[in-house]
């Protein structure tokens, strides 16, 4: 079984990138990147953030949770596939797959009605490293970002693929 990075992308409002590595400690989650102005992505600086990883000794799998509305979470879901994909194309160890919330969800138990405080509280359980990350309420967005990787994660590993 290859090691591997595996990210989690949560693109929602107030979302979040999520980084799994083979060596716990270098685990990490950062908020996806604004403009000043908070109104929107700052879509370069997240580009530079998933073309450090892709750059990774190990090669990197990411999911994407795929939403179907509103319209500017389709668009910044949209660009950040493209950006993904420019990344397959020049780093052939970057692949990435989409994910229904209710999948990845439902696989770790999250059952409907989903509450934000039990994605919260799944990821200090199973990450306690990177519990301090999440203290607050609004940081949902990195929780869920933490459990989209470790869903692929397990996936992965089912399916006798990267570890």
């Amino acid at each position: 079984m290859t090691r591997a990075v595996y990210g989690g992308i949560d693109p929602g409002k107030s979302g979040a990138v999520a980084f799994l590595f083979p060596e716990r400690e270098h685990n990490y989650v950062v908020d996806l990147p604004r403009t000043k102005d908070g109104k929107d992505y700052d879509l370069p600086a997240l580009y530079e953030v998933l073309l450090t990883e892709s750059n990774s000794a190990y090669p990197m799998t990411v999911a994407l949770e795929q939403v179907t509305r509103p319209a500017k979470l389709t668009r910044c879901a949209g660009i950040i596939e493209g950006m993904l994909t420019a990344l397959e194309v020049s780093y052939t160890a970057a692949t990435h797959i989409k994910v229904l919330p209710a999948t990845w969800m439902r696989s770790l138990g999250l059952e409907a009605p989903h509450k934000k405080a039990n994605s919260l509280a799944l990821a200090r359980e199973l990450y306690p490293e990177m519990a301090d990350q999440l203290t607050r309420a609004k940081d949902d967005g990195r929780a869920e970002a933490i459990l989209i990787a470790h869903y692929l994660r397990q996936e992965m590993t089912k399916k006798g693929g990267r570890g």
